[in-house]
């Protein structure tokens, strides 16, 4: 399995001891999918044929937002 995650994050300082941070994060970056194995049954009409995958996640990005103090 090839699973590409992403995070970005940029601190800013507004006084001495007063921080905000944000920080973007992007799972399954490039959206591959996985592909199950190929049918394995030799009388079927679809034998060696791929018909599934075994992901079912799809790109998920969130934003977060953090004050520290």
């Amino acid at each position: 399995m090839v699973n590409f995650d992403f995070a970005v994050f940029k601190r800013t300082s507004i006084m001495e001891r007063l921080n905000v941070e944000f920080r973007a994060e992007i799972f399954d970056l490039f959206n591959h999918p996985q592909f199950g194995p190929p049918n394995g049954t030799s009388t079927s009409p679809t034998f060696g044929v791929v018909t599934n995958t075994v992901n079912n996640t799809f790109r998920i990005v969130q934003f977060g937002l953090k004050f520290i103090f």
